[in-house]
């Protein structure tokens, strides 16, 4: 049984020449405010149970990288099994913060009464976080999706939407992190 889960992604525009209006300390500033929002989203959401399991995916392009290879600690990720809830699960897109080269994606899943509960204090309207029913896996399916319900969290940063390849996709061994306090 989950109870929250969340996702960082970093990625990388295929644009090889690199000219952005944004200095580094405004891309540090809003990686710093991304991660604070993430931080006060959990503590909002409540404690995790003491039987956590950590999982991580390594997502990256097959146009650059060799079909058998595989990162260290990682394995080929054959069956992306669904989460499992008490609820319905909904995937947040809590923020993007984008060099117009990298970026960095933050998503936490959780059960919908869980961000229906916390009411209307972490939402703004006209931001660009959204909410997607779980079992969208990959950033692909959930912009295709057209049923996705939308809830806007405070100071989000616009998306830069840029070209998509295909990527291959690892994962780890489950950690469980026991003897939480």
């Amino acid at each position: 049984m989950i109870e929250k889960y969340a996702t960082f992604s970093c990625g990388y525009s295929s644009n090889t020449s690199f000219e952005s209006g944004i200095n580094s300390e405004d891309i540090k500033k809003a990686s710093v405010l991304l991660i604070r929002k993430l931080y006060v989203l959990m503590q909002n959401l409540g404690p995790l149970p003491n039987d956590v399991i950590l999982t991580m995916k390594l997502h990256y392009y097959n146009a650059v990288t060799p079909h058998d290879y595989q990162p260290p600690g990682f394995k080929e990720d054959v069956n992306s099994p669904f989460l499992l809830f008490d609820g319905e699960p909904i995937n947040l897109q809590v923020g993007l913060v984008s060099t117009g080269f990298h970026s960095m994606k933050v998503k936490v899943t959780t059960e919908t009464a869980r961000v229906y509960d916390l009411g209307n204090d972490l939402f703004q309207e006209n931001s660009t976080t959204e909410i997607a029913h779980q079992g969208l896996d990959c950033d692909e399916e959930e912009e295709d999706n057209h049923h996705v319900r939308r809830i806007n969290f405070e100071c989000s940063q616009q998306s830069s939407e840029s070209t998509r390849k295909k990527r291959k996709i690892s994962e780890p061994v489950n950690v469980v992190i026991s003897n939480r306090k």
